[in-house]
């Protein structure tokens, strides 16, 4: 069965490539990665099309702490959809940069809650309404996942913002 796009945003060489290794083999043909670093962004994608050819892998450099250029980018990457169906969005972003809490800057922790809520936020309001699209569709299975939903079971302390 063939499925329509998985969407990654926070696309990296931790839990992002290997969420885009799993879709792949589970007959995605087209995903899209979305992250800060257009030269990692580049070596995941001849990576993941290396070991599954025929999957189409495109790449869309994307800050998700600048809420105004997420708008834009989505605007953008619309296009790169076409004719295939948004199927799966996977929010893996986040910033889990050391930090103390209360040594923690009000600029970097306002930073933080852009990428974790401003623009999650976005993204879902900008993916929804195609899942509604496709509801009728039985062969998809439109799903929005975020990574970050266990760290209320296992908190990183010495990441205070992922706590």
């Amino acid at each position: 069965m063939e499925h329509g796009a998985l969407f990654l945003f926070g696309s990296g060489p931790g839990i992002g490539v290997r969420v885009a290794q799993r879709f792949s083999r589970n007959h995605f043909s087209r995903i899209i990665l979305l992250s800060r670093n257009s030269q990692r962004l580049s070596e995941e994608a001849n990576s993941l099309s290396s070991d599954s050819p025929g999957l189409q892998v495109d790449t869309v450099a994307i800050d998700l702490a600048d809420t105004v250029s997420v708008s834009e980018a989505l605007a953008g990457v619309d296009l790169l959809l076409a004719d295939s169906p948004l199927e799966v969005v996977v929010y893996n972003a986040a910033r889990p940069i050391p930090s103390k809490f209360f040594e923690y800057e009000l600029a970097e922790l306002e930073t933080d809650l852009r990428v974790s809520v401003g623009s999650l936020y976005t993204v879902a309001n900008w993916a929804f309404p195609k899942f509604e699209a496709i509801r009728s569709d039985m062969t998809l299975r439109p799903s929005f996942l975020v990574t970050s939903g266990g760290l209320y079971k296992s908190p990183m302390p010495a990441c205070h913002v992922l706590a």
